[in-house]
């Protein structure tokens, strides 16, 4: 075999050797959705006042505001956020990532994002890590980083 495509087969070798493969966090829409509605439950029986907006709503103001900041995030570069529901087809990977809820504080009957926190669970160690969302860029960047180092 000539010199060059021997070189050429190990740096192709090298290459795919060295790619990383992406960790996936699972985004739990339904236990979102669901605490907010208790939050909103618990706002309107202290304060006699209703949540401006419904819970999907605020579950999706949270899941754009973290798949945007994640999207800007250097850390999230490995990383893949799914909103999908788990089942048959991604169970294996699911085990094998992290699980992610986003446990909105209501004040002033909208969502209060200094009253707002992550908590996310390695699906492997059960190990939990916890952070809050009031700045969304830096909660990617936490919820991001504790995914990339769980080898650590």
């Amino acid at each position: 075999m000539k010199p060059h495509i021997l070189i050429l087969i190990l740096l192709l070798c090298g290459v795919s050797a060295c790619q990383t493969q992406k960790t996936t966090i699972f985004v739990d829409q339904t236990w979102n959705r669901s605490y907010a509605k208790t939050a909103c439950d618990i706002y309107k029986h202290n304060y006699g006042a209703a949540c401006v907006k419904t819970p999907k709503q605020m579950a999706t103001e949270l899941k754009a505001r973290l798949s945007s900041a994640a999207q800007k995030s250097p850390a999230c570069k490995n990383m893949t956020i799914s909103y999908e529901p788990v089942g048959e087809e991604n169970m294996k990977e699911y085990l094998d990532g992290w699980s992610l809820t986003l446990n909105v504080g209501i004040d002033g009957r909208d969502i209060d994002y200094s009253r707002s926190v992550w908590s996310m669970l390695d699906n492997k160690t059960k190990k939990r890590f916890d952070g809050p969302l009031w700045n969304s860029v830096e909660a990617a960047m936490q919820i991001c980083t504790v995914a990339t180092r769980r080898g650590s």
